[in-house]
């Protein structure tokens, strides 16, 4: 019975594991995509700005 329980603790701390990694990337992506959105509306308002002030920094 010890090796059962030890089983479906490792499968659920790989299961853990994977939700975490994959939420992690979603919110880093999530944050890439604001960065250019906003140097995009930056650039909008002033061409130039954008190249100075650089939100993906």
């Amino acid at each position: 019975m010890e090796i059962g329980g030890l089983s479906v603790t490792l499968n659920q701390s790989a299961l853990q594991t994977k939700v975490g990694a994959a939420l992690l990337k979603m919110s880093m992506d999530n944050t890439k995509e604001i960065a250019d959105n906003l140097n995009n509306m930056m650039e909008a308002i002033d061409p130039n700005l954008g190249k100075v002030i650089d939100a993906r920094a």
